[in-house]
């Protein structure tokens, strides 16, 4: 017994597909490279932190 798909594969269609998904997987790529090189570390704000309390403390 053999199955048949539903759907006929078509190689241009395929290509056309592939070539979509590997573009959005690229620009996926590039927003989390992004946002990871301009992400504060914990560090960093623990000190704006500490930075804005002083701030807040010196106009209360």
């Amino acid at each position: 017994m053999t199955l048949t798909p539903i759907f006929r594969i078509n190689s241009e269609e395929s290509l056309i597909r592939n070539r979509k998904f590997l573009k959005d997987l690229e620009l996926a790529k590039a927003r989390l490279r992004t946002y990871a090189a301009y992400t504060p570390t914990d560090r960093e704000l623990q000190q704006r932190a500490v930075e804005y309390r002083k701030y807040l403390q010196k106009y209360n």
